[in-house]
């Protein structure tokens, strides 16, 4: 695991068993994804057959709806994946997580 997502995974583990929010900004889009965090795990680099999930990943556990156009939809498998390939920085502050990878950038906030 890259060192700068020792501190992003402490913050996580501190946060097991609460809501955690998720503003992903990817190009022009924004997606808000809401994860009832039951436990985190790490995925080390993958090939998958759409190309998409390619790479390492942190995820997220928990039952979870992605929200667009006021409309939640269920997250599948109760897990979202943050991939980390091409990681920028990751850090903490203010109470708030933050990832930026070559491909989106991750805002993260418990309640």
């Amino acid at each position: 695991m890259h060192m700068q997502l020792l501190e992003v995974s402490d913050w996580l583990n501190a946060h097991i068993n609460e809501s955690i929010w998720i503003d992903k900004r990817e190009q022009e889009d924004l997606d808000q994804v809401r994860v009832q965090l039951e436990e985190i795990g790490f995925r080390e680099s993958t090939q998958s057959l759409d190309g998409y999930t390619d790479g390492s990943a942190i995820l997220l556990h928990g039952a979870g709806h992605v929200i667009k156009e006021e409309q939640e939809v269920p997250l599948p498998q109760n897990t979202f994946e943050i991939q980390v390939s091409g990681l920028v920085q990751a850090y903490v502050k203010n109470d708030k997580a933050y990832l930026e990878t070559e491909r989106a950038n991750y805002s993260l906030r418990a309640e």
